[in-house]
């Protein structure tokens, strides 16, 4: 059953997530250009990642 602990739960993504920014590699460069022109993306625009994780 999951853990209904709220710091807990919070414990455990800032975990996960602090191992995700540590071992995960960027994209490279030419990928994030290309993606920011495709988008009009500009140097004050906010992106969000979603969905990076590998499914299982």
């Amino acid at each position: 059953m999951a853990d209904r602990d709220p710091r807990r739960r919070r414990e455990a993504f800032d975990t996960v997530a602090a191992l995700c920014e540590r071992y995960r590699p960027g994209y490279p460069d030419e990928v994030v250009r290309g993606v920011a022109n495709a988008g009009g993306l500009t140097a004050e625009s906010r992106a969000l990642e979603i969905g990076w994780a590998r499914a299982s």
